[in-house]
């Protein structure tokens, strides 16, 4: 997992105090997208109501994969695009 408290690598030992810090710590998003960007990741699920956070990840990188499920239908669609 990477924190958007840190924009790095973690693990659950210490997730339970980040979550704390993510209440008062500015979120990293942009960060986290291209930390996971140089590491070879390129597609992205947005799962909930609207699609911001896809299309955050689209201005950081336009080739990047991004798909939004916040309905049956788009959980449909992401299926499709997994198989």
């Amino acid at each position: 997992m990477v924190s958007n408290v840190t924009a790095d690598y973690h693990t659950d030992a210490d997730l339970e105090d980040l979550l704390v810090e993510q209440v008062s710590r500015p979120v990293r998003f942009e960060d986290c997208i291209r930390r996971l960007l140089a590491d070879g990741y390129r597609s992205f699920v947005e799962i909930g109501p609207g699609s911001s956070l896809a299309s955050f990840v689209k201005r950081i990188d336009n080739e990047a994969k991004v798909l939004s499920v916040e309905n049956k239908a788009g959980l449909g669609k992401l299926l499709e695009a997994l198989a």
